[in-house]
């Protein structure tokens, strides 16, 4: 193999990111911005670390088994032999039910969507039968994506299907030339380099308007600003409007 295993890894990760989007899409598309059964959610935390509990628990037995083969005392708990067939990872969500949508307790931004994998939950409902359907185009399925090489192995995983930012605060700027420090970096306050005053609305040429939030992990902020301001956020579109700007002064 040529391609070294971390940049072959980017082609079966970009594929299952475009399932997810595709599936992301018509879930929206076809169910709006409301919860419906089998909508899955990550457990709550007493929960899951009673299922790791519950499997170490199965990997003990079945260690002591291995041990002691013959002992007809051994007796493995009700319910732990499924447990036993059925990875934490898939434990990790449920589904949600019309009694846990009624409650009011989940919104949208609690929904989890799954990349395609071999180990994980699908949504019970019918999200579930589009991830087969969209693996079918290819030729795949959930189950062909377990290989004995790591390499080709995709397990899966979950993301939120939306994300929204809790701490967003906005304001307008008035400034004059494209060139005026608005916010000043980390290198402009160690080298003590001054924002530019800001002039009054009647005297200047521009408007400026300043975003401050935070996003969690692997969510990007040029995503957040393309659908805040329903603009393209492409380096040529930005490029272009930096241009026309500029041709105004």
């Amino acid at each position: 193999r040529q391609i070294p295993r971390n940049m072959l890894m980017l082609y079966p990760h970009a594929y299952q990111s475009l399932i997810f989007n595709r599936i992301a899409s018509r879930r929206i598309k076809e169910f709006g911005l409301k919860l419906i059964p089998g909508d899955l959610v990550y457990v709550e935390q007493e929960q899951l670390e009673a299922v790791e509990e519950q499997t170490q628990q199965c990997e003990a037995l079945e260690e002591q088994k291995e041990e002691e083969p013959n002992d007809e005392h051994l007796e493995v708990p009700e319910g732990d032999e499924a447990l036993e067939e059925e990875s934490v990872f898939k434990r990790k969500v449920r589904p949600l039910t019309a009694e846990d949508i009624a409650s009011g307790k989940y919104k949208l931004s609690d929904v989890v969507l799954p990349l395609p994998g071999h180990d994980i939950t699908y949504p019970s409902n019918e999200c579930g039968a589009w991830y087969e359907e969209m693996l079918a185009e290819v030729g795949l399925s959930s189950d062909q994506l377990k290989h004995k090489e790591k390499t080709y192995a995709l397990a899966g995983a979950y993301r939120k299907m939306i994300i929204s930012s809790s701490d967003l605060k906005w304001s307008f700027r008035m400034y004059n030339s494209p060139e005026d420090t608005l916010i000043a970096s980390d290198w402009e306050l160690l080298k003590n380099i001054p924002v530019a005053p800001e002039p009054a609305e009647a005297e200047a040429n521009y408007m400026a308007l300043l975003l401050e939030f935070s996003l969690p992990t692997a969510a990007y902020a040029t995503m957040f600003l393309r659908e805040l301001l329903k603009q393209d956020t492409s380096s040529a579109s930005q490029t272009q409007l930096e241009k026309q700007a500029m041709a105004k002064e």
